[in-house]
């Protein structure tokens, strides 16, 4: 009885745990929208990001504030926190065939490297 106990108590703390830090990371992409931020839904398909051919595809972002959050939960996901590990030096629009991707170039921080990110926006591109 006294190990279903403990045992219970620390599945209670873990799932506790990743709740808030859900929750914080939710309440950071609020700030500065207008809207509160969603990326429940968000889904990350395609290629690794290093091309237009291999653009890592955004999928049920619903607008463009959700898009955009989820690029950079993306790139913070991959690369660590904004400003402490990269920081976004560029960003571009591109159009083809049909498509709207979202160009963004940043540099890590730890060793001045560049690193250009393609993203396919076109499922949420002018989306309010």
């Amino acid at each position: 009885m006294k190990k279903i106990i403990i045992l219970f108590g620390l599945s209670l703390l873990i799932s506790s745990c990743g709740t808030t830090f859900q929750r914080s990371n939710l309440a950071r992409f609020n700030r500065g929208y207008s809207r509160n931020i969603d990326l429940t839904d968000i889904e990350y398909l395609g290629g690794n990001g290093d091309s237009i051919e291999n653009a890592i595809i955004i999928k049920n972002a619903g607008n463009s504030e959700n898009g955009i959050a989820s690029e950079y939960a993306y790139i913070e996901k991959h690369y660590g926190k904004r400003t402490i590990d990269w920081e976004k030096t560029k960003q571009s629009l591109d159009e083809k065939d049909g498509k709207f991707y979202d160009i963004l170039q940043i540099k890590i921080i730890s060793d001045n490297q560049t690193e250009i990110i393609y993203f396919d926006i076109t499922d949420f591109f002018g989306k309010h």
